[in-house]
């Protein structure tokens, strides 16, 4: 018995666990290890005293009544993240634990003794309550923001709107977001964003797409929206969640289509006096020409570039405008897209003091509109000696792969860096900081070319090395009906 009751002592010194045995209903503290006199911040001399005048800070505590319970129920306590407020380091402080009180019992049956048994989870239980209130915190600044601010799981699949969503679509809490979401976006919408959702997922890239919701307090008009959202990563590099917004774009993209109507009256306005404009100046330049007055003759047809110039820049804005009411027309045919580059070059090398040198391999027979095809070959070539000024070089390319052709321009110039690369083919961007005074234009002219190879079937694309110059590409279909470029 001896010998038992030293393996059970050694044992209990030893534990990692704090472990502390009280007998009789006094709770005298019989064993205490290590860990519990450091849990209750205690010297050793506290063994062989009631609990209640070790711990006297226990008093207003459940401990000691439950303590002596066990001594009345015979039955064992647990308890997981319990609260205890104890005096440790000279000061009083909480904490929490996972503990069990384990009655000992006689051959008759008789609690003699309780054993405890104790782990601290202070560190988990505080840093479960500190994430929760940051959550909290988030939650609160989510609601005051005038976005609609939405989480997912990693699946993408919506667990968490903000109350400016259920202020918005009049929706019950209760109700599936997802199906929410579905319900308030226009008719025949929804799918489309759900695709390009679900290609954000697989890929882990940014999600990004313009959608019409349901106007609040009526049946019949919609308002735009700006749906955005982001990966968020753990610490394995796995996404955890998307966090995203919908923002309210309604006024904006009124204000946008004001704007596009206005630069179509005005650009359609100035056609009619430009073209007429061209007409007397190229009068004025004959006949100069015709007195022998070279020197006005001269400034007449330096009057004449700036005045094409010009037309261009409104060629441009109306183009833009039917891109927007989606009036751009095509008039496909087929043609020989090898003379076509012939053409292009030919008239582009005749303003610039580039050699524009040519490298195609028999394309042959195209079916698409010659004279938008020629527009994109004009723009990147134009772009290509633009934007190259130091440089003695312009490469073009075009070959055949299968059933698309491949069309490139190749320059030698600034460059484009790689976080800009994506945003040049937007509408009115230009290269910003100290180049834009540089090189002038509308920043239209690449926007206009995408939305061409688009319509006609394919895709344009740029790649590009800050300061070593910039390959532009376009590839469409030689019969738009046998392949569309996705």
């Amino acid at each position: 018995m001896k010998e038992s009751e030293y393996k059970f002592e050694d044992l209990i010194k030893n534990s990692d666990y704090s472990i502390a045995l009280y007998r009789s209903k006094d709770l005298i503290i019989e064993l205490a290890n290590d860990p519990m006199l450091k849990t209750w911040g205690k010297p050793e001399s506290v063994i062989g005293m009631k609990l209640e005048d070790a711990l006297p800070e226990l008093e207003g505590q459940p401990f000691i009544g439950l303590l002596k319970d066990i001594f009345e129920t015979g039955e064992t306590y647990t308890a997981k993240e319990d609260k205890v407020d104890l005096v440790v380091d000279g000061k009083l402080q909480t904490f929490y634990y996972n503990f069990s009180y384990k009655p000992l019992k006689n051959s008759q049956g008789e609690v003699y003794a309780i054993y405890n048994v104790a782990v601290d989870v202070t560190h988990l239980v505080n840093g479960r309550q500190e994430i929760q209130k940051n959550e909290q915190e988030l939650r609160k600044m989510a609601d005051s923001m005038p976005q609609i601010v939405w989480t997912t799981d990693h699946k993408g699949v919506l667990k968490y709107m903000n109350e400016k969503w259920f202020t918005f679509s009049k929706y019950d809490r209760e109700m599936d977001l997802t199906e929410s979401v579905k319900n308030m976006m226009k008719p025949g919408v929804y799918e489309h964003v759900d695709q390009i959702w679900k290609e954000c997922i697989q890929t882990g890239k940014p999600f990004e797409v313009e959608c019409e919701f349901l106007s609040p307090n009526t049946i019949e008009e919609f308002r735009w929206f700006l749906a955005r959202a982001v990966p968020s990563y753990n610490e394995k590099g796995e996404v955890k969640e998307w966090i995203g917004t919908f923002t309210d774009i309604d006024d904006f993209k009124k204000l946008q289509n004001q704007k596009d109507n206005f630069l179509g009256i005005a650009s359609h306005e100035l056609k009619t006096p430009l073209t007429s404009l061209k007409l007397y100046t190229q009068v004025i330049e004959r006949n100069l020409s015709q007195n022998g007055d070279q020197k006005n003759a001269a400034i007449a047809s330096k009057m004449d570039s700036q005045i094409e110039l010009l037309n261009g820049l409104v060629r441009d804005l109306l183009d833009v405008t039917k891109i927007q009411k989606g009036q751009i027309q095509l008039n496909e045919s087929y043609f020989d897209f090898d003379d076509l580059i012939d053409d292009v070059v030919t008239e582009q090398q005749m303003a610039s003091r580039h050699k524009i040198l040519v490298e195609k391999s028999n394309v042959g027979k195209v079916f698409a509109d010659r004279h938008r095809i020629a527009q994109v070959m004009s723009n990147l070539i134009g772009n290509a000696t633009k934007y190259s000024p130091e440089a003695e070089e312009v490469h073009v390319k075009a070959h055949v792969s299968g059933d698309l052709i491949h069309f490139s321009v190749k320059d030698f110039g600034i460059g484009i860096p790689e976080e800009k690369q994506p945003k040049v083919f937007e509408q009115y961007y230009r290269v910003s900081g100290s180049k834009e005074h540089t090189f002038p234009g509308l920043g239209l002219g690449l926007y206009i070319s995408s939305e061409i190879i688009k319509r006609s079937g394919g895709k344009i694309f740029v790649n590009s090395i800050e300061g070593k110059g910039s390959d532009f590409c376009f590839q469409i279909p030689t019969n738009k009906g046998v392949n569309n470029i996705n």
